[in-house]
């Protein structure tokens, strides 16, 4: 391992770090970690889902990433299994993954987290959280809950106005849902569409597909959700369906046969043309942009709420694309897979940037990952200018066409320049441009090489252009290595710009060196050798197929696919290797159907040169013994006989292996049928949980599990699918009868279940759910002892009068709700308040001293501030523009900036739901009259007509620390609160942070960072000590600087104009 030293807190600490792989139990550990401080989820539900066994000579039993499914459908983490990696790869608060279905986009994501743990494999042990620290600062960013309520999908009904073949519809493709999903979001065109569509042929099932005519969408009549057994035809969704489609030129075919497909150049006029919407769309490239500029165009899309229409193309599976909606602390993505809402969660976008590249990684080329992007959706902005760009597909030079040659360095060189093919397919249907060839130097452009006269390109392609003329270049250039790049310019503009893709690889580009009377063109080579190949694990009939192959390029650095074949099979991987070093390339599928134990041999084939480099051999065996190695029974907690309350259960599952022989990664699924459904023994299960465990020979394990969606008067069969076979003692027992009962949860997610006629003692219960109760028979409730409980009723129910005075939601609507601090708040499902409060004492203050800072988080939008004791007296918050003294009564500051080891925050503008802020009041001072002080006094804050969501967001990031707010209890690890004075955040092993409040954690992994307390800084102090200080005159003719020390403006004026990021000016950090 190498040594790596590195400066913390400013002082020169020499310490041995090294990257390790993950085990299952660390991984666990991570998860739980993470899941308690991030969300509140309650460690003991996690169970493990899946592991990706990963074995070689130095890595026995390390795997790429783990899947952890929270409880039932309570969501799920994903967890790097290489620490040079961020630890958390993905989570969901809600829903689970069940890794036998998955949609294919989340599964090719997979497959490119795998290659890209293997692209770590050759780089240097230096584990994620350091190269982190090491970032630029940044201004903060905001979490953004999902911004699509759709949950649509691509069968019944969706497809229900698609194409039919032999009956069946066509799938509606996965680009047509995710653009129908956008379109519901933005509700856009409320009238007619632009024009009718026309008709066109789709190739795969041979079918001329007629003119659509001007329609206008039925809004209204459209469901975020529908039941995916639906039989009737919402002809509304589906309508959009087939617009969306045809408007794409969706190439349809049966989802048995691949699915539908659409070119992404066909969005612009899709959008634009067809549906009105701005004209300043635009479809843009991973390729084209660094890891965190990449990121934060995503970011900036959806902090502007625009949805973005995302999509992937992988050698594979081809392309897929979905929907980019929401955004959370740590570069996590909320992605609506377009998938009826499964596997949908927070994901990163990509595993590798530049900050932790090394051997094996890729320079600048977007880290192999052809992923694009549809930015700008929106309503029309008036007078929007059309994205427009040119798409470079093919560079080629012939003899006659790499060498330019003159007399001398002062002489231009002459000859016929290479040629070119390119696509108009990222903006308006027709572009009128210029396009030529440019000289460049270290990224700079040098000259123009030739051009070809303005055309107009269709939106099409490709068109082949070989560039006529003599070149005529080079004059008095320095001799040496330039780079030559197509490039093209609009109409009459002055200023060439590279081709879109220009940077994507070796292929699209030239190296010229000149001398003295030549210049020498020539296109970047890989030379590829495969030195051998393994199987980390053996390879079974009909089972997944892995197998690493080794490969060695003695030539440049190399990014592209490359192909493994054997017999008529073909397995395709993204390869990025450094030239000079050696790569292990991951080819995964399903292994073939073999009845005896099967070698084959494979060639490997370099695609983007079109060469073999390769060969091998693997073999395939046929797994002995059977499906039966684990047995055991099925239990449900708090039955009565064969009956069990409300809509939930518990229970757990218990194995034994019986074998002598170690029994790994085997599945196990609890599933639940509605025994009405012929007896429960062939329809699909109503509920389901899966996860994977292992058990040594005659050892047992425990699978606690819990299934929701049971109906009062149903009954049902329970029992565990061991490998898809069930377990003995469970098949032929009779069913379990669910009757009416009360559910109760406490905090740490543990359920209670009731007969409805019994008494119900809340005690420390969180919530109750009487929606599936027997209202005409309840019992006597004792409300709890938390004040911030919440009773669930179905909508029109009439409330028990115990129950007066009670935070009651009928339906969705709560008349008013009252809360109070450090008690817990857990709502159980959304709901809107017409009213809601919360009330809180400050007992710190602050003095004039910047010091007695308390954290706040609220689940409303504060409109109202007052004293519980003198309720007319309105309070207010000092804001940016008013923070002078007799302005405001106290202070709400927001985090906006990180910098090292200080978080800074400027005044709150608004005081908004599920936002976390820093917050104190005026304590007794010599600074102000005692009329100011409210140290002691209880306050309330207001809201009305408010949605309080579950499991909201409540995040705000930095670069590396994340600003949590929780609304319970929480005993936390490894988290920085505040201290007991209230003036920076001290980090602390183990510390209790109350609801309503807030802490930091080190981004992603549960510390980073390593700092010891993070400062609380201010980029605008004013108004904090005395009220009454204002900016200086000063401050309009002050220098501006930016972090790196350079003079970029003068003036508070010239300030506002420059671009976003964190300046200094008379000494004080402003953030833009």
């Amino acid at each position: 391992m190498k040594k790596i030293y590195f400066l913390l807190l400013g002082l020169c600490v020499g310490m041995l770090v090294s990257a390790a792989p993950v085990n299952p139990s660390r991984a666990q550990q991570i998860a739980q970690n993470f899941m308690q401080n991030r969300i509140g989820m309650k460690s003991h539900k996690m169970k493990r889902a899946m592991r990706l066994p990963l074995t070689s000579e130095n890595t026995k039993g390390q795997a790429p990433f783990y899947v952890f499914n929270i409880s039932d459908n309570d969501g799920f983490v994903i967890v790097s299994g290489d620490d040079r990696a961020p630890s958390i790869l993905g989570y969901s608060d809600t829903g689970s993954i069940d890794t036998d279905h998955l949609p294919a986009n989340l599964q090719d994501l997979f497959t490119g987290y795998e290659r890209q743990m293997e692209i770590l494999s050759g780089m240097e042990d230096v584990p994620y959280a350091q190269k982190m620290k090491a970032r630029a600062p940044k201004p903060t960013k905001h979490s953004i809950r999902p911004l699509v309520p759709s949950r649509w999908d691509q069968g019944l009904p969706y497809y229900n106005q698609t194409p039919m073949v032999n009956g069946e519809h066509t799938a509606t493709g996965c680009a047509a849902t995710a653009m129908a999903q956008i379109m519901y979001f933005h509700r856009y065109p409320q009238g007619p569409i632009r024009k009718s569509i026309p008709g066109y042929q789709s190739a795969a099932i041979h079918t001329t597909m007629p003119e659509l005519p001007i329609t206008t969408f039925k809004w209204n009549e459209m469901s975020d959700t529908y039941a995916s057994d639906a039989t009737a035809d919402p002809c509304a969704v589906s309508e959009l369906m087939l617009y969306c489609g045809q408007a794409l030129e969706m190439n349809y075919n049966l989802g048995s046969k691949g699915g539908s497909g659409a070119l992404s150049r066909r969005f612009y006029p899709a959008f634009v043309e067809y549906f009105g919407y701005d004209a300043g769309l635009q479809l843009v490239s991973r390729s084209e942009y660094s890891y965190d500029d990449w990121n934060d165009l995503i970011y900036n899309e959806l902090a502007n709420n625009r949805p973005v229409l995302y999509s992937g193309v992988t050698s594979i599976n081809g392309g897929h694309a979905f929907v980019c909606d929401g955004y959370a602390s740590g570069e996590y993505f909320h992605i609506n897979w377009g998938w009826h809402g499964r596997s949908d969660g927070y994901f990163l976008l990509s595993v590798l940037f530049p900050e932790i590249q090394g051997t094996g990684g890729s320079m600048g080329n977007g880290f192999g990952l052809d992923q694009e992007a549809v930015i700008g959706i929106q309503r029309p902005n008036g007078g929007t200018k059309p994205f427009i760009a040119l798409n470079i597909y093919e560079m080629s030079a012939t003899s006659y066409t790499n060498t330019f040659t003159r007399t001398n360095s002062s002489a231009n060189f002459t000859g016929s320049a290479p040629c070119m093919r390119f696509y108009n397919r990222k903006g308006a249907t027709a572009l009128n441009y210029e396009v030529g060839l440019a000289l460049y130097k270290d990224g700079a452009f040098v000259a123009e090489i030739t051009h070809y006269p303005a055309e107009t390109y269709e939106n099409g392609g490709p068109v082949y252009k070989k560039m006529s003329g003599d070149v005529s270049f080079g004059a008095g250039l320095p001799l040496g290595t330039y780079k030559v790049y197509p490039v093209c310019r609009e109409s009459g503009a002055s200023e060439w710009h590279l081709m879109a893709d220009a940077l994507k690889n070796n292929k699209l580009s030239f190296n010229a060196e000149i001398t003295e009377t030549q210049c020498k063109l020539s296109q970047s080579s890989s030379s590829l050798e495969v030195l051998g190949s393994e199987q980390r694990e053996a390879i079974y009939s009909d089972k997944d197929l892995k197998i690493y192959v080794t490969v060695k390029n003695t030539g440049e650095d190399f990014s592209g696919p490359l192909t493994l074949r054997y017999k008529t099979t073909k397995l395709d991987a993204i390869a990025t290797i450094k030239g000079g070093t050696t790569a292990k390339v991951l080819f995964s599928g399903r292994a073939p159907y073999v009845t005896s134990e099967t070698t084959y041999n494979f060639t490997v084939k370099d695609k983007l040169n079109d060469v073999q480099i390769g060969s091998g051999s693997f073999t395939v065996k046929v797994k002995s013994g059977g499906d039966d190695e684990l047995k055991g029974p099925t239990t449900i907690d708090g039955v009565n006989g064969r009956t069990f309350y409300g809509n939930t259960i518990t229970g757990k599952v218990t194995l034994t292996n019986k074998q002598q022989t170690p029994a790994t990664n085997v599945d196990v699924t609890v599933a639940a049928f509605d025994y009405s459904e012929q007896n429960g023994t062939s329809k699909s299960p109503m509920a389901t949980m899966r996860t994977k465990v292992s058990a040594e020979g005659g050892a047992t394990v425990t699978f606690p599990f819990t299934l929701s969606g049971f109906v009062p008067g149903k009954q049902y069969r329970v029992y565990a699918l061991i490998n898809g076979s069930t377990t003995t003692p469970n098949w032929f027992d009779d069913p379990y009868t669910c009757a009416p009962g009360v559910i109760m949860r406490d905090a740490n997610g543990n359920i209670k279940s009731i007969v409805s006629s019994s008494p119900i003692a809340v005690g420390d219960m969180e919530n109750v759910d009487f929606s599936d109760a027997d209202l005409s028979s309840l019992g006597t409730i004792t409300p709890g002892s938390n004040p911030n409980c919440l009773y669930y009723f179905p909508a029109g129910a009439t409330v028990p009068s115990e129950l007066n005075g009670c935070n009651v939601v009928v339906g969705d609507h709560a008349t008013e709700i009252h809360l109070e601090a450090d008690h817990n708040f857990l709502p159980l499902r959304d709901f809107t308040a017409e009213k809601i409060s919360y009330t809180r004492t400050f007992s710190k203050g602050n003095a004039g001293n910047q010091m007695g800072w308390e954290t706040i988080m609220l689940p409303f939008n504060v409109t109202k501030v007052s004293l519980k004791d003198d309720p007319s007296k309105t309070l207010k918050w000092f804001t940016p523009t008013h923070k002078s003294k007799g302005d405001a009564n106290f202070w709400l500051m927001d985090f906006v900036a990180e910098d090292g080891n200080t978080v800074y925050y400027n005044h709150a503008d608004e005081f908004v739901a599920n936002h976390p802020y820093i917050i104190t009041v005026p304590a007794r001072s010599d600074k102000w009259s005692e009329d100011w002080v409210l140290v002691d006094k209880p306050m309330v804050f207001e809201g009305e007509n408010t949605t309080v969501f579950t499991n909201a967001l409540s995040e705000v990031s930095g670069v590396v620390y994340t600003f949590v707010g929780t609304l319970s209890n929480n005993q936390l690890t490894h988290v920085y609160r505040l201290n007991a004075t209230g003036d920076n955040f001290e980090l602390s092993e183990s510390a209790k942070v109350n609801a309503f409040n807030a802490y930091f954690a080190g981004g992603s992994l549960p510390a980073v960072g390593g700092a010891k307390e993070l400062n609380i800084g201010f980029l605008d102090p004013a108004g904090i000590e005395n009220m009454g200080i204002e900016a200086t005159d000063s401050d309009l003719s002050a220098p501006v600087y930016n972090l790196n020390g350079m003079k970029v403006a003068v003036g508070k004026e010239a300030l506002s104009r420059l671009p976003k990021g964190i300046y200094i000016m008379n000494g004080k950090k402003f953030v833009k």
